[in-house]
């Protein structure tokens, strides 16, 4: 017993150093595996931890030392823990298996995050690292803040501003169709334990037309969703169309045949719509949910013959 106790602490004040506002990803190889982390606090305030295993079999925990290598408290995986107003001083992290039992293939990811000082709420405010592990994502409800009465995302302690959105750098329109637009004011919404279209969703995304390693899916309310299709009509259109939205003439063509152009418009007001944030140009690149282009179809039965995916590596 002796001897593990060195070895123990040895491992402890040997250390690699606990960067605020970083993650860590590792595994337990063996049942007395054990990671080791030093945490100097250089400033007093209030720290976010988390231990996420995805794993319901495993159960790990992180334990916390006193600079004397005293226990001072302990805390379970997939918990997000807040420990206000910490002194400063160095302390020692220790991953570790409760009951021995590890599996090599899972990997660990531990986080700790140093909350804003104005944040009067810590039950409204939720912080996680990006994908490439180098951003600090934070989401702030109503309250966390003194007078915050919407949900803001930040990067990099950075505002994104929703109402920025500009949907032309959304893909390309498919000859013929117009997708979306904004309608009064867009608001970020963030719900953790409802519809998927209400959460924050980090990984990577492929369409084609753009692949992005360190992306965001995130969700705002108050939009204009339309499908616009114009077609050239020298006859009748199909009658499966239905009534157009608008008709006008569009004068003739290169052989001299007069034509009109239909227009069917298709709106949905006041939905919730699906962007994909790149992460590292802070700027947003595809719509994906709902989205004409990627199969969605229209009233007419028409679809567009875009492809996309998002592959989720994180979870908020």
């Amino acid at each position: 017993m002796e001897v593990c106790l060195q070895r123990f602490f040895h491992r402890l004040t040997t250390a690699k150093e606990m960067p605020v506002n970083s993650e860590i990803i590792g595994t337990l190889d063996n049942s007395i595996d054990h990671d080791c982390r030093i945490w100097l606090v250089k400033e007093k305030g209030t720290y976010q931890l988390q231990l996420s295993v995805p794993s319901t079999t495993l159960k790990y925990q992180v334990q916390i030392f006193s600079s004397s290598q005293d226990l001072i408290t302990s805390m379970e995986q997939n918990a997000r823990v807040t420990f206000p107003n910490v002194a400063p001083g160095g302390y020692y992290l220790k991953i570790v298996s409760v009951d021995g039992k590890i599996d090599p293939a899972i990997k660990y990811n531990f986080s700790m995050i140093l909350l804003p000082p104005n944040i009067i709420n810590t039950n409204a405010y939720k912080a996680t690292i990006s994908p490439s592990g180098k951003q600090l994502i934070e989401v702030l409800a109503p309250g966390a803040v003194e007078g915050l009465k919407r949900n803001v995302l930040f990067i990099d302690r950075k505002e994104f501003d929703p109402t920025l959105i500009d949907f032309s750098t959304g893909r390309p329109s498919f000859p013929g169709y117009q997708c979306g637009g904004l309608s009064g004011t867009t608001s970020f919404i963030f719900d953790e334990n409802s519809d998927p279209k209400r959460q924050i969703i980090l990984g990577s995304y492929t369409s084609d037309l753009i692949n992005v390693n360190n992306a965001i899916i995130f969700t705002v309310a108050n939009c204009l969703y339309f499908w616009q299709l114009r077609q050239h009509v020298y006859n009748n259109p199909p009658a499966s169309y239905g009534p157009p939205t608008h008709v006008y003439s569009g004068g003739t063509d290169q052989n001299g045949v007069h034509y009109n152009t239909y227009v069917w418009r298709r709106e949905r007001i006041n939905i919730l719509i699906q962007f994909i944030l790149d992460i590292d140009k802070m700027k947003v690149v595809d719509m994906y949910n709902p989205n004409f282009f990627y199969g969605e179809a229209d009233y007419t039965g028409v679809t567009g013959n875009g492809t996309h995916s998002f592959t989720q590596t994180k979870t908020f």
